[in-house]
């Protein structure tokens, strides 16, 4: 290693030894946080995460038969309010977000064998098997996704009146 003259008064000259003795303490110090966050590693490995959805087409203004959107998100508030009577309100420190035991795909099926069952239902009992928001929130987009497709109509007579939900 080449000898560095103590009359040369360099102030950008960092010692090597010292460079590697700086480096090995930050190497240990990363090392360490390394080890501590294990535990975190192995509790985050069963959980599941995913990105929020994007739509690949453009959501228009929807008006169906006297229904328009802003009477279906009155209805889907007043199936939240009807959930959160439900609910019992907890606080929670911690919130984990497991796989999601619902798919839209799968309320999608659901609305399906029902409209080809019945042939038309209510807005209100697409939502009587539901317990939590993220399911509400699910069958909602579910509904929504199959407007979209004109595979549904959605009729309501008079204003505050069910809403009636049949196929094209």
């Amino acid at each position: 290693m080449p000898h560095h003259d103590e009359d040369v008064d360099d102030e950008d000259y960092i010692d090597p030894e010292e460079e590697l003795i700086s480096r090995l303490k930050a190497y240990k110090i990363y090392k360490e946080a390394c080890v501590n966050m294990k535990p975190f590693e192995a509790d985050a490995s069963g959980r599941f995460f995913k990105l929020p959805l994007e739509y690949p087409f453009e959501i228009d203004d929807l008006s169906i038969a006297g229904a328009t959107t802003d009477k279906l998100y009155t209805a889907f508030k007043k199936v939240m309010a009807r959930l959160n009577t439900l609910e019992i309100e907890q606080s929670y420190t911690e919130v984990a977000f497991e796989k999601d035991p619902v798919t839209v795909r799968d309320r999608k099926k659901y609305i399906r064998n029902i409209i080809k069952k019945k042939g038309k239902t209510s807005f209100d009992m697409l939502f009587e098997d539901v317990y939590t928001k993220l399911h509400v929130a699910i069958t909602f987009l579910a509904l929504l996704e199959l407007l979209h497709v004109n595979f549904l109509k959605v009729e309501q007579k008079r204003a505050f009146d069910i809403i009636i939900i049949s196929k094209v």
